[in-house]
Formats: structure tokens, sequence, C-alpha cells
């Protein structure tokens, strides 16, 4: 008599089904020359590892039906949920009484269990950490590593969606590009260790004055971008004020000189691709600049 123990697991919450299915079903194991029967042994702490062992009269019979396994996959993976886990095991030389009582029967019995029921922990934890680390990098290639705002790359990727409901909901979309005055002074007198900590303050407070479904991100150097869905140009300049004002009344360690924003304002036009109304909203940008700084400028109307 020879016992041949295949393991498997099945996906979560679907156990009772597959148990039931494989011992009330008919399988082709059943129809072929030298099997004696079958059991189903389950592990009390994992309920998704199954055993089947498989009886047959001598070990020739048993290879004859499952040249490579394939017999026995194709059984054991027609039931949804089912993932073959290892191949078998053979224990020869008992008889069925043996099998019932056979202490070493039992012990490799429990090693096996044990055994795929360890390998699975140790995988779930593998792909768990797999998982994050995946997470991590997706959010270090969508963010700006200093400020932690979206990035040049996330803001094109999200303004074509939000462009796209803009339209298809008659509502409007604004955008705000802000550009910290005479930065490069600061970088200049008090070092780029203190610029950065005025550029993670300012980030801060464009963070702190946008909404849930906003987008704040860094454009690029000094740069910072508010995409504002749903917001009329009235609404988007309303937010530029206060971010002005927000960001004059910052006071960062080690800088003593007085930190101050300029910003632009558009609101998009049908037919506007993003670049266009970034480049419109970085046109206002710049006539606040060269109209003495620290203030507000609306695009106008044309497209750049």
């Amino acid at each position: 008599m020879v016992t041949a123990i295949f393991q498997f697991r099945v996906r979560k919450g679907r156990e009772e089904e597959v148990r039931k299915a494989l011992l009330i079903r008919p399988l082709p194991v059943e129809r072929a020359p030298g099997f004696c029967g079958l059991e189903m042994l389950t592990d009390e702490a994992h309920g998704s590892v199954f055993l089947l062992l498989t009886r047959w009269t001598d070990e020739p019979c048993f290879r004859a039906w499952n040249r490579n396994e394939t017999h026995f996959r194709s059984s054991a993976t027609m039931f949804p949920g089912v993932s073959l886990d290892a191949t078998f095991t053979s224990l020869p030389q008992w008889g069925p009484q043996e099998l019932q009582s056979n202490s070493q029967f039992r012990k490799e019995i429990l090693r096996l269990t044990n055994d795929l029921s360890l390998r699975i922990l140790q995988t779930d934890i593998a792909n768990r950490k797999l998982e994050d680390a995946n997470g991590k990098i997706e959010r270090l290639a969508r963010t700006d590593p200093l400020t932690g705002l979206a990035n040049r790359r996330t803001l094109f990727e999200v303004m074509p969606r939000e462009i796209a409901r803009a339209a298809r909901l008659g509502e409007s979309l604004s955008l705000l590009m802000a550009d910290l005055d005479n930065f490069k002074l600061i970088n200049d007198e008090f070092g780029h260790i203190t610029g950065d900590r005025v550029l993670a303050s300012a980030a801060a407070v464009f963070e702190s004055q946008s909404r849930p479904y906003d987008l704040a991100a860094r454009y690029g150097g000094e740069e910072f971008v508010l995409l504002l869905p749903a917001t009329t140009t009235d609404g988007a300049v309303a937010v530029a004020g206060r971010m002005r004002k927000k960001i004059a009344e910052m006071r960062v360690p080690d800088c003593s000189a007085r930190i101050t924003a300029s910003l632009g304002a558009a609101t998009w036009m049908v037919g506007e691709t993003p670049e266009q109304l970034v480049g419109r909203a970085d046109a206002a940008l710049y006539t606040a600049k060269g109209a003495g700084r620290n203030r507000v400028e609306v695009a106008s109307s044309i497209p750049v």
C-alpha cells in the first residue's frame, strides 16, 4: 500500500466550498487502476491549508496515473481558489490498519502540515513587505521629496482628468501658480538648508489652504501650483489672496528676511490643454512679478 500526500491551499473564504467539492464530486483519480481511496486533512491553525491523501495498491499504479502530476493538478485546480503548493510524498508498505495507528505516519502528516503553514505565512509576510515597498516607490515617484507635495509628473497626470471632468459637468476649473519672491537672495544670504526650510514652510501653507480634492504641487525650484476643481476665477483669486497673506506671515528659523510670494490665477477655457492653462497662469504670475511682487494677478483670456 502506498499513500501519496498532496499539499495545497485555497483562497480565504472558499475553504468549505472546496472541501465539499473534493470529497463529494467524483474525481478522475477514482477510476484509476490501483486506486484505493482518498482522505482530506486540514490544519486547525490555518483552515485554508489542505492535505489530500490518495492511497494506492503500489507505487507503479500511482506513477502510471500521475505522470508529472498533470492529472492531479487538473483535478485539484478545476475548483476556483485551489492552488497546488507542493509535490507528493509517498509513504510505502503500510496497510489500512497501520495507516490509522502508525505514529510515524502521523508525525509525517504533522510535519508536512506545519511546513506548508510556515511557507504560507512566510509568503504572506513577503508579499506584504513587497506591497509596502512598491507603495513607497510609487509615492516617491509621485511626490516631491523636499516638500511632500505632488510633483510635476503627478500634476500633468491629474490635469487631463480634471479638465475632462470640468467639461463633462460644466464646472469651472482654476489653477494658481505661485513663486517665492527673491528666493535666490534667501539662498545666497542664509544658505541652502535655510532655503529648503523656506520651501517646506511655503508648501505647508499651500497644503493647508487646499481642500481634499484640490491638488497642491511643487512645479519646480521655488514655484508651486494649486489645482482647484469646481472653482471660478473669483474663487481662485480669494484662495490666492489667503495664501499670499499666510506666506507673508511665515517665520522660518534662521531666516530674518521677509518672505513673500507672487501668484497668477487662470481658469480653464473650453478646448484648452493642460499646458496652455499652466502657461496662462505662469504669464499672470510674471505680470505680478513685474508689477512689484507680493500680489495676485489674473490671466488674460488669450491662450499662451
